[in-house]
């Protein structure tokens, strides 16, 4: 399930009565981070309510307008997601370390790392 303009016309009428605004520029935002699935995943309608319900609160305040024109929450969740990878890796060659895994046996680099969610470093 993605966003949009139909499900941005519900979501508007959501959120007409409260004071929250509500923009072009916000939808267009919307239409930019939920738009397209998340590969290879895709969205729940109740992931994709929860993200778009994030976005509008966040959107309210001026500091959080800005930092989604500028992508910041993008880029936030990209560093969150390769310092989990770079935790994994690192994890992953202390074990091989400490099982002194023969270093001319083949090693095979992961093509894709999944999240974890229980992994913890």
């Amino acid at each position: 399930m993605v966003v949009d303009k139909q499900y941005l016309r519900e979501l508007r009428s959501c959120y007409r009565y409260d004071g929250t605004k509500f923009t072009e520029e916000l939808e267009q935002i919307l239409l930019d981070r939920l738009g397209i699935e998340p590969s290879p995943h895709e969205y729940s309608e109740q992931d994709l309510h929860e993200q778009a319900r994030k976005i509008v609160m966040q959107y309210q305040s001026p500091e959080g307008r800005l930092r989604l024109l500028y992508g910041l929450d993008k880029i936030e969740n990209e560093m969150a997601y390769l310092g989990n990878k770079m935790a994994y890796l690192k994890s992953k060659i202390a074990h091989q370390l400490q099982e002194k895994v023969d270093s001319k046996e083949s090693f095979v680099i992961e093509d894709e790392y999944e999240d974890v969610p229980d992994y913890k470093p």
